[in-house]
């Protein structure tokens, strides 16, 4: 799934991607997977993201979150060939789920903080597993729901 992040949008992790980035899009990948995702994973992703089409921006969600290995995996993705790849879980859904039926923040802090987090952290490896069960169409809702007001989905994408 590629999404066209909306004109106007003002919020500091689509600034940060938008102009440190060079991106306009983000690629979506879901992966029903009953793992934690590898590395293999992280390089296929990497495949679909090109600068001159301006999507240098990959969000992975998993059940499961990533390995220790697809995490170092997606920090050489960013430091060798400037390519962001984020790996989201069920824990981090329901976390972006509480975030907007709270109204706590937007949901776009919490992609910042993770940004920060890997930006900050390049070096390291951390994985962190999930415990709850959400199905791909659930994914698939959450990231309407949250985030229906950030992305704008490109004609022929799959409706939700």
């Amino acid at each position: 799934l590629c999404c066209k992040i909306k004109n106007g949008v003002n919020q500091d992790f689509f600034d940060t991607i938008k102009n440190y980035f060079n991106t306009k899009y983000i690629v979506f990948e879901f992966k029903n997977y009953e793992k934690e995702i590898s590395q293999k994973e992280i390089y296929t992703t990497e495949k679909y993201l090109y600068e001159k089409a301006l999507r240098r921006v990959a969000i992975i969600i998993s059940r499961k979150g990533a390995s220790k290995n697809a995490l170092s995996a997606a920090r050489g993705c960013l430091r060798e060939n400037g390519k962001l790849i984020m790996c989201l879980s069920d824990k981090d859904l329901i976390e972006l789920i509480n975030i907007k039926e709270k109204d706590e923040q937007p949901t776009a802090e919490f992609f910042e903080a993770r940004l920060d987090d890997l930006l900050i952290r390049c070096q390291l490896g951390f994985a962190q597993p999930a415990h709850f069960h959400l199905s791909c169409l659930d994914v698939c809702r959450v990231i309407v729901v949250a985030h229906g007001h950030f992305f704008r989905v490109e004609s022929g994408s799959p409706e939700v």
